[in-house]
């Protein structure tokens, strides 16, 4: 038996930690003898305040980002207000005049949405993604809303019925995270295949094509509010109180963690099997330091996924591996390694634009953006197809 031990990354405190382990766990069920265990060092070892913030002053701060591709912009924007695009119909739809006896769509909808909760074909997509304890409690709220009933006051075209598709699963995406307070591992593949079955539902169809010039342009306006955080409105105090765990965990390592690479080194000699440390992003810092500061005898492989490894090494920050003119591993460390990146990813590096042939970069592309694109990856096939070369499946 081949075990992969799960080290997570900033931030990460249990019980999110342990649904990552389970979709981990649900996603190389297909590969047959491999277990997953982890070693779940934030819990343990990862940053705290001290003093409850007592050195925070209050104040907001406001930040964005640019430039990205039109239906990110649009699912930045839904994920903000999953009712973005119903509403810039509906004020389209108070607008127009609509034939005398006009029946409105919104009750055939609702029929089609309670088919839709009698489906077991629908409930298992929604099940897989992690939306079917959410997706029609969400349905239910988007369809009483303002914008629902103005824009299905009337038979609704193609583009209304690719909105209001987007808009449930948009808004199930959200009552997903804010009920669980754990990320979704959902990648832009995969939440648009949702929004196509759901259309199809409907009676229509999810083409891209179909949304609005209007909405695109008032998405990428709005885009640089949405993209970064949903939080960029809350006070410095509580932003800082949640980001604590994520900025501080990376500076209690960078300043003392030792501790928390011999908590992974015993964890590693506790397991007889041979094992694949996949290490997700700070989590694959702490794995490929403790490798080039020893050998461990039982590691096959190296995954790490959206990691700064190469980053800091060129800022000669890693506590394993000063940097030096040859850009070489230790020579004990012979593992093989598989680095796992997403542009879109911002906390992603490249590594073998440094290392050569000593690792391997893999692109995915889970067409969503940050910060979702950070955790997308557990959600995404192509990460799996990696897992099964690096466990020698493939």
């Amino acid at each position: 038996m081949t075990t992969v031990v799960f080290v997570h990354g900033t931030g990460t405190r249990s019980p999110a930690a342990r649904n990552t382990v389970q979709r981990l766990a649900h996603g190389i069920q297909p590969f047959g003898d491999v277990r997953i265990l982890s070693c779940l060092w934030g819990d343990r070892l990862g940053a705290s305040l001290g003093r409850t913030g007592s050195s925070i002053p209050a104040g907001l701060s406001e930040r964005g980002v640019e430039g990205i591709p039109d239906d990110i912009a649009i699912w930045a924007a839904l994920e903000h207000d999953p009712l973005f695009e119903l509403d810039m119909l509906g004020t389209e739809q108070r607008h127009a005049e609509l034939p005398p006896g006009t029946t409105p769509a919104l009750p055939s909808v609702r029929a089609d949405v309670e088919r839709m909760a009698r489906d077991p074909a629908v409930r298992a997509d929604l099940a897989d993604a992690g939306l079917d304890a959410h997706f029609f409690d969400a349905a239910d709220e988007v369809l009483s809303s303002a914008p629902a009933r103005t824009a299905l006051s009337a038979r609704p075209s193609a583009q209304t019925r690719a909105a209001l598709s987007r808009a449930l699963v948009a808004a199930a995406m959200r009552r997903a995270e804010n009920e669980t307070q754990g990320p979704l591992f959902l990648d832009g593949d995969h939440r648009d295949a949702l929004v196509e079955l759901v259309a199809a539902r409907l009676g229509g169809a999810s083409d891209r094509g179909q949304v609005g010039e209007r909405a695109v342009a008032a998405a990428k306006r709005l885009a640089t509010d949405f993209v970064v955080s949903r939080k960029v409105d809350r006070s410095r105090l509580l932003m800082t109180r949640q980001a604590t765990s994520v900025a501080g965990d990376v500076l209690v390592y960078l300043s003392r963690g030792t501790a928390i690479r011999e908590y992974l080194a015993e964890t590693l000699a506790g397991i007889d099997d041979e094992v694949v440390v996949l290490g997700h992003s700070l989590g694959g810092v702490i794995a490929f330091d403790l490798l080039c500061q020893r050998p461990c005898p039982n590691v096959t492989a190296l995954v790490t996924v959206g990691s700064q490894i190469p980053y800091l090494y060129e800022l000669d920050a890693l506590p394993g591996l000063a940097l030096h003119a040859e850009d070489r591993l230790p020579p004990h460390f012979t593992t093989p390694w598989h680095n796992v990146f997403d542009r879109r990813d911002v906390l992603a590096f490249t590594a073998a634009p440094i290392f050569g042939a000593q690792v391997t970069d893999w692109e995915i592309d889970s067409r969503t953006t940050f910060p979702r694109s950070h955790s997308a990856y557990f959600g995404n096939r192509r990460f799996f197809q990696v897992l099964a070369v690096a466990l020698g499946l493939a």
